[in-house]
């Protein structure tokens, strides 16, 4: 998603429950098989693709979303809060940087929920 310059023509955003073991396309987080991850299917660029995001990456696109422009322009390719947004992150963004795997799972459980 590193190389998207606007959003997509289509996208289908769905909670699932993985059957098996995946990772995070963003923080490369390992989604063991029962837990929680949001599933993204869509059109960018011309091309069909699908990314699976950890509970944690998910939360932190919704926040990307509410300060951006609409869609993500910088998650997983180097550009931080502050180079996208010329602030410093929400205290709530911040901490999800330092979430064990066990909060992800209980994450991914309240928001599939």
């Amino acid at each position: 998603m590193c190389d998207i310059d606007e959003g997509p023509e289509f996208q289908r955003d769905t909670w699932r429950r993985a059957r098996k073991q995946h990772n995070c396309c963003a923080c490369k987080h390992v989604v063991q098989s029962g837990e929680h991850y949001m599933n993204c299917f869509g059109k960018w660029d011309g091309e069909v693709d699908t990314y699976r995001y950890c509970a944690r990456c998910w939360a932190f696109v919704q926040a990307v979303l509410k300060n951006g422009d609409g869609y993500i322009h910088g998650l997983a390719c180097g550009v931080d809060w502050g180079e996208a947004f010329n602030e410093d992150p929400p205290e709530a963004v911040a901490a999800l940087a330092f979430m064990t795997p066990t909060e992800i799972r209980e994450l991914g459980e309240l928001r599939a929920a």
